[in-house]
């Protein structure tokens, strides 16, 4: 998986809280210092959007 601000790879040792944050991020979490934890409306979300990446990907592929 890509960060998806700087377009690096992400740390290969990262927790399962890391993981969590990093797909709450892409159900539109923006993590500001007031914001708390993501909730499981965000990471569902999230999680929606990163299968159909993969579909997407696996489409492309033939």
């Amino acid at each position: 998986m890509l960060n998806r601000t700087r377009n690096t790879p992400i740390d290969p040792e990262m927790t399962i809280y890391d993981f969590l944050r990093k797909l709450a991020d892409f159900g539109c979490f923006l993590g500001r210092k007031g914001d708390g934890e993501p909730g499981c409306v965000t990471v569902w979300r999230g999680f929606e959007i990163l299968l159909l990446m993969l579909m997407l990907m696996l489409r492309s592929k033939g």
